[in-house]
């Protein structure tokens, strides 16, 4: 614990557990998480505090490679296909043939 002052003559006392920072922070970064996939592969303690953050984000790894495949970045889709399908999406479809199919018909 630390303990702050102030020139108002309020002391403040600072919870400095380290286990109990880090469920705050994963706690207030919960939404953005579920909507960035990359930051949240980053950040295991979070998947570790929040299993369910992975299956949770899964749709917006499948958001991300269908737009990446529409670009033409088929590469970079399959992997956030595969990744998805990992991370709980019930994906029922061949990752590269999906990636391809949109490419063709976005061109």
């Amino acid at each position: 614990t630390l303990a702050s002052a102030s020139y108002d003559q309020t002391i403040k006392l600072w919870n400095l557990d380290s286990q109990a920072l880090m469920e705050f922070g994963c706690d207030a970064l919960e939404f953005y998480l579920v909507d960035d996939p990359d930051t949240l592969d980053e950040l295991t303690a979070c998947q570790q505090l929040y299993p369910d953050l992975k299956q949770r984000s899964s749709a917006t790894l499948i958001t991300q490679a269908e737009a990446k495949a529409k670009q033409g970045q088929i590469d970079q889709a399959i992997e956030d296909f595969k990744k998805a399908k990992e991370w709980g999406a019930d994906i029922e479809f061949d990752p590269k043939v999906r990636a391809e199919e949109l490419y063709e018909a976005n061109q």
